[in-house]
């Protein structure tokens, strides 16, 4: 009976520790109409940090059959990538959070009597599996698209997006390389 609940618990810390490595906020996605087939890409870099999205974004777009124009004359859409910040956070993690605030009940049975324990056994459980502070990379990036028609522009859409790494003792540069393919992956749903 104690190696089942012991391997209940096992699988249960298991899953509240494991945590994916990238998040995507978006504030509304759109789409273009995919019938038009010539892009021109501008990407800006306005943090400190070395992000690469261009050649993602440029084998992306060509994988789904567009043309990368070297100019807006040309161009059906004119794709805008901004990436405002880049920035280390401290997290508290939850795993930590909800285990350090739970009371685990464990029965001892046998020769010892029926013992119940609840006091501390939680926090110290959360201690044990959890790490209290998580290391996340935080990466804001402003999309817009503009349309043209006849060499002006007809419409314009904009998102935002905050793509959050999370480090989980992984390496920083590893971390950055999953980030920039998921704002490649996002801003080629556009297309």
């Amino acid at each position: 009976m104690r190696y089942v609940l012991l391997a209940l618990f096992s699988l249960f810390f298991v899953g509240c520790g494991s945590k994916s490595l990238v998040s995507i906020i978006e504030d509304k996605m759109f789409h273009v109409d995919s019938s038009k087939k010539i892009v021109a890409l501008s990407i800006e870099n306005l943090s400190q940090e070395e992000i690469n999205l261009s050649y993602a974004l440029r084998k992306g777009l060509k994988a789904k059959g567009y043309t990368i124009a070297n100019d807006n004359e040309t161009a059906d859409y004119h794709l805008f990538v901004n990436i405002l910040s880049v920035g280390l956070l401290e997290r508290k993690s939850t795993t930590s959070e909800v285990l350090s605030n739970v009371n685990v009940n464990i029965g001892l049975g046998g020769t010892i009597g029926n013992v119940g324990v609840s006091t501390k056994v939680g926090s110290q459980i959360g201690k044990i599996f959890a790490k209290g502070i998580n290391h996340v990379y935080q990466v804001v990036v402003d999309v817009s698209v503009d349309e043209y028609e006849n060499e002006r522009s007809v419409a314009s859409k904009q998102m935002n997006l905050k793509v959050e790494g999370n480090l989980n003792q992984k390496p920083k540069e590893q971390v950055i390389y999953f980030v920039e393919e998921a704002i490649s992956n996002k801003i080629l749903e556009i297309f």
